[in-house]
């Protein structure tokens, strides 16, 4: 539709589009959601499931009589050469092996206006099985980010081919396994960015002087055991010309050392600046000068690491004995939030939240949150999920029953072994030294003559009612105790409790107002106990709880 502008397309699942050509394939860019007019304009594409078109794209290694061996066949996105302003964010493009993607979101076009254009944001997003390009931002690229994407099961994961403009920033992306045509005799990868201009033919003006900025991605190698294999090549500009390109705190690992880290010829091209990247492969031309401050050698990451199809998270933290750990440099912007000596090379800091990709991504995390409970999850889940990012999933014991209440749903406790165990994971998201909130929804149901354990932490933060009141127990070095004052039976309260470690004092609120304030000093002690709600003994809670928020604040 041309002149559309100011549409939003979401919540929506789309499937079965697009026409079947003559020889079988894929009619060429049929797209879930499509664009072609040059002043469409803030189109914002956001939170739907686009998948498993009506017919399939051919590989690099399948020929097709219009297209040769170029991929051609349908895409999830194509907005073709448009005005620009877009936001395409927290999309979930999936498919299976029948019925693969020509690209995940882009257009044909390369040398000239094309997509985006300008002034887009592309985050959030998961987006696998495309035979081409995950994303294909190609053409003028004035002001367009690239972020927080997982991309899967692609030949490239991010072409860039040319920069015209510029500036382009490509950052916190993770990008997994590749190949360029079928199994098994195709099973190998291919590069993961590709960049570089040219000229279209020869009366033609050279595209590609804009600048780029890649920095904190990471190329992700599978294991052995998965038969799959990672990325060639990380960042090629052949054979094209690649100018003005800078690249920082990159973890650029390549499915083997043999395969270019870099493939740029520094003859022809003196202004780029790659540097400060760990990688294990080789420097395409000007090793001795490009990298210089880069780190040579393989990522180590914890044991959990990988994506979680169900909970669209990720987790790619590295170990302390990485090399690419607390091993980055700061870049103002784009990872003042570091939590170690040093920013973390790669995608995901150390310490933060789980990386989240596809619908049910977010990256509005309350400053500080490290856990957030809702048990909204459906009645038969034995699982408790954990909202805040940092995977600290819980398990039901006991009789613990999910009641729906006006907000959703909350907990049933009985009392005697009734309770839900979130073992700590060893990685400090649940250990709080210093400022602690804990926000709460609770109403007892019975007020027995014993303690009703809600919410511990052995060792170094508690909560229970006894006597009709709420005490928190703080373990400094002094183990303090602060008390509420008496709460009716049978009634929701929202129960709030803050330690100011700067001011060295505790403070309890009762729905919203101030309740009790105590002197604390010191430290809260840090153990790897589990986080418990309810309690695994007889003095558990007899009641319901809800929406139960842990932060480090």
């Amino acid at each position: 539709m041309p002149g559309a502008h100011d549409v939003i397309i979401e919540d929506c699942d789309i499937s079965g589009w697009g026409q079947i050509s003559e020889d079988g394939w894929g009619e060429n860019e049929h797209a879930g959601i499509y664009s072609n007019s040059a002043d469409n304009a803030r189109i914002i594409i956001q939170r739907n499931k686009i998948h498993h078109p009506r017919s399939d794209s051919n590989s690099w290694k399948e020929f097709r009589e219009a297209y040769g061996y170029h991929p051609a066949g349908p895409k999830a996105i194509t907005m073709k050469a448009s005005a620009g302003n877009h936001v395409i964010r927290y999309n979930k493009i999936y498919s299976d092996d029948d019925h693969y993607f020509n690209d995940g979101i882009g257009e044909w076009g390369n040398f000239g206006v094309w997509f985006p254009n300008a002034d887009t944001d592309i985050y959030g997003n998961y987006i696998e099985r495309c035979w081409d390009d995950g994303i294909e931002s190609e053409g003028h690229n004035r002001n367009v980010r690239i972020w927080n994407n997982y991309i899967d099961r692609t030949t490239i994961a991010i072409a860039a081919a040319p920069v015209h403009e510029g500036p382009l920033y490509i950052w916190r992306n993770v990008m997994y396994t590749s190949r360029k045509g079928p199994l098994p005799e195709h099973n190998y990868g291919q590069p993961l960015i590709k960049l570089g201009g040219g000229q279209k033919d020869g009366s033609s003006p050279y595209y590609g002087d804009g600048k780029i900025y890649i920095y904190h991605n990471t190329s992700l190698i599978p294991p052995v055991a998965t038969g799959m294999h990672g990325h060639s090549t990380q960042i090629t500009g052949e054979p094209r010309i690649l100018k003005n390109c800078v690249t920082r705190n990159n973890v650029l690992q390549s499915d083997s050392a043999n395969h270019d880290a870099i493939y740029n010829n520094i003859s022809d091209t003196p202004q780029n600046d790659f540097d400060y990247d760990l990688y294990n492969g080789k420097i395409h031309w000007g090793a001795d000068i490009l990298e210089v401050n880069g780190i040579k050698g393989d990522p180590i990451y914890t044991g959990r690491v990988g994506f979680d199809p169900f909970e669209g998270t990720g987790n790619f933290y590295q170990t302390a004995s990485s090399p690419g750990y607390d091993a980055g440099i700061p870049i103002a912007n784009f990872n003042d939030g570091f939590t170690g000596e040093a920013p973390d090379m790669g995608a995901h800091e150390t310490e933060t939240p789980l990386m989240r990709f596809g619908v049910t991504a977010s990256y509005l995390t309350p400053h500080g949150l490290v856990g957030l409970w809702q048990f909204d999850e459906k009645r038969n889940f034995a699982d408790i999920i954990d909202k805040s990012g940092y995977g600290n999933t819980g398990v039901m014991h006991g009789d613990v029953l999910r009641k729906k209440v006006e907000s959703g749903r909350a907990l049933k406790f009985k009392g005697n072994l009734d309770y839900v165990e979130i073992v700590d994971p060893g990685e400090r998201a649940l250990d709080v030294k210093e400022d602690l909130s804990i926000w709460l929804w609770i109403k007892r149901t019975i007020d027995s003559p014993g303690d009703q354990w809600f919410l511990s932490k052995p060792g170094s933060y508690a909560w229970k009612f006894s006597n009709q009141r709420a005490y928190l127990y703080l373990y400094t070095p002094h183990a303090m105790v602060i008390e509420s004052s008496p709460l009716p039976v049978d009634t929701w309260h929202h129960l709030a409790a803050v330690y100011d470690f700067s001011k060295q004092e505790a403070r309890i609120y009762v729905d919203g107002e101030l309740d009790a304030v105590q002197a604390v000093s010191g430290e809260i002690t840090t153990t790897d106990y589990s986080l418990f709600f309810g309690h695994p003994s007889d003095a558990g809670l007899i009641g319901e709880l809800d929406e139960v928020h842990l932060y480090k604040r």
